[in-house]
């Protein structure tokens, strides 16, 4: 189970990790955005050729 202290995450094990908002992640927020284009264009081939 995981924990949330403050600005700090504690995991299972007993180690801590930082909380960074998603917004000032920049590689979490382009996985995420990259990941939408992806999921979006095969709806729209599914719906357009399927």
């Amino acid at each position: 189970m995981m924990k949330h202290l403050g600005e700090v995450l504690v995991l299972e094990d007993g180690s801590e990790a930082p909380i960074v908002p998603l917004k000032d992640d920049r590689g979490a927020l382009g996985s995420l955005v990259l990941s939408t284009v992806v999921a979006c264009a095969l709806i729209a081939y599914t719906v357009l050729f399927g």
